[in-house]
C-alpha cells in the first residue's frame, strides 16, 4: 500500500485513513463530510492528530460528520453531524508518581455546553463543561 492509499495528505498535514502500525488499539475515528475516515495515530510526536484534523478542517471545505470511540470492549458513539466536536487528552495527579491520564470527547449543539464521554483505563463516563473551557480541543464545522 502506498501513502495516498493509507494516508489524507494535504500540504503540511498528514492524516490516517486506515488502521496500521501507528494507530492506537483503542482509538478515535472520525467521519468526513466527504465520505473519509480518519484515524487517530501516533504519526507526529509534536501535534497531535486532533490538532492535525483541525488544522486540516480550517484549511479545507469539510466538515466532521462522525465521532466515535473504538475499544477492546466495543465503540462509543457521539451523535452526527453537530456544529462543535471536542477532543482532549488530559493528564493528572503528582508528576512522575501516580499521574494518570485520560481523554474526553464530546459535542455541543447548544453554543453553551460540551457532552460527552471521559475515559480513563477501563473507566468511562459522561461529562460536561462549559464550551468557552473546551479549548483547542474545540472543532467547529460552522
Amino acid at each position: 500500500m502506498g501513502d495516498n492509499d493509507l494516508f489524507l495528505i494535504s500540504g503540511d498535514i498528514k492524516l490516517c485513513k486506515k488502521v496500521h502500525s501507528t494507530t492506537p488499539e483503542n482509538r478515535i475515528i472520525v467521519s468526513l463530510s466527504n465520505g473519509l475516515t480518519i484515524f487517530e495515530d501516533d504519526l507526529d510526536p509534536n501535534e497531535h492528530f486532533w490538532k492535525r484534523l483541525r488544522r486540516f478542517i480550517h484549511k479545507s471545505d469539510e466538515k466532521i460528520t462522525a465521532v466515535r470511540y473504538q475499544y477492546v470492549a466495543g465503540m462509543l458513539e457521539l451523535p452526527t453531524n453537530k456544529p462543535v466536536y471536542y477532543y482532549m487528552k488530559r493528564q493528572f495527579g503528582n508528576i512522575g508518581f501516580n499521574m494518570k491520564q485520560s481523554f474526553r470527547f464530546g459535542t455541543c449543539d447548544n453554543g453553551e455546553t460540551i457532552s460527552g464521554y471521559e475515559v480513563q483505563t477501563n473507566d468511562i463516563r459522561p461529562f460536561n463543561i462549559p464550551l468557552s473551557k473546551g479549548g483547542f480541543g474545540v472543532i467547529t464545522n460552522e
